[in-house]
Formats: C-alpha cells, structure tokens, sequence
C-alpha cells in the first residue's frame, strides 16, 4: 500500500488528460508503430472531434458510439 501525503483532488480522465496536455504539450503521448503524436495535437484532435459532434447533434456528455481499431484516434474519440 502506498502512504498518500494529500488527498487526490475529484477530476476525471477529461481533466487529467487536459491537464497534463497543458504541462507536457510536446511530449510524446501516443506511439502507433512508426506514428507518434504530441500531447497537444492529440489535444487539438480530439477537440475538432467535440466540435464535430456538438454540431451534429451530440449533446455535451452524450453517448456516442465508436467502432475503431487500436488507434491514435481511438484516444482521441474518447477525449473528446
């Protein structure tokens, strides 16, 4: 078991992801094969997506469904 010093703060995977992507922006945040994509455009990605949805129709928190393979913008869906 490991000793916790502070309580960790209620944030979700949205907030954590966001979070880092602002400290790291360049950093590596996903490696496909040969393919690798930066915090920030992993960011930029999955919010054009948002974007995509919320016009379409998608409600803010709705559900929408995904079929993908193993991908970047598999990620990238569940961000937005």
């Amino acid at each position: 078991m490991t000793d916790i010093a502070e309580p960790c703060p209620r944030a979700n995977f949205a907030d954590l992801w966001d979070a880092q992507a602002r400290r790291t922006p360049d950093a590596p945040c996903q490696i496909h094969g040969a393919r690798r994509q930066s915090w920030d455009a992993t960011a930029a990605h999955a919010d054009s997506l948002a974007t995509v949805l919320l016009h379409a129709g998608a409600a803010k928190q709705g559900k929408v469904a995904q079929y993908l393979y193993n991908c970047p913008e598999y990620l990238e869906s569940v961000w937005a």
